[in-house]
């Protein structure tokens, strides 16, 4: 019994189809991972990314709580979302940026322009996409960010 040649193609989309499983498993082994770091005591020193995740949930859940208008500061939420991709290695377009802040367009931009100029954040063009840039935080706002974090842990 002759069995037909397996194509390029065919192969290919095996390939695929195994690196899409091997990506579900990892990913829901990082998800425990990340849950468990997440839920150690709250009275401990944690390391500041997963101080950083706690105080940005919490922040998005007084925002639905109370309102954006009374517990917001976009230019920290930003640094925050900025710092917390940069441990994650993830990249972040401006409109990513302001949608996680839950910022309207303009308004963010303006507050991304201001970061921008005062050192924070740095923009770079996708080389890919003429319509999207990326925001990457500098040196200045990750280690301020983890510095106030830190101070902010401290003080409890």
């Amino acid at each position: 019994m002759e069995h037909a040649p397996i194509t390029t193609i065919e192969a290919l989309h095996g390939k695929i189809k195994s690196l899409r499983k091997s990506n579900e498993e990892n990913a829901s082994v990082l998800a425990d991972i990340q849950a468990r770091l997440d839920d150690l005591p709250a009275g401990e020193v944690v390391p500041p990314l997963v101080f950083a995740r706690r105080l940005h949930r919490s922040r998005m859940r007084a925002n639905d709580i109370i309102g954006p208008r009374i517990v917001r500061d976009p230019k920290w939420e930003m640094l925050l979302e900025l710092f917390i991709a940069h441990h994650e290695r993830r990249r972040v377009s401006v409109s990513s940026l302001c949608h996680a802040t839950s910022a309207p367009a303009t308004t963010g931009l303006r507050h991304v322009e201001a970061l921008e100029k005062a050192g924070f954040v740095s923009r770079a063009d996708d080389p890919m996409d003429a319509r999207r840039s990326w925001i990457e935080p500098t040196t200045k706002a990750l280690d301020g960010v983890n510095a106030l974090l830190r101070e902010m842990q401290r003080a409890g």
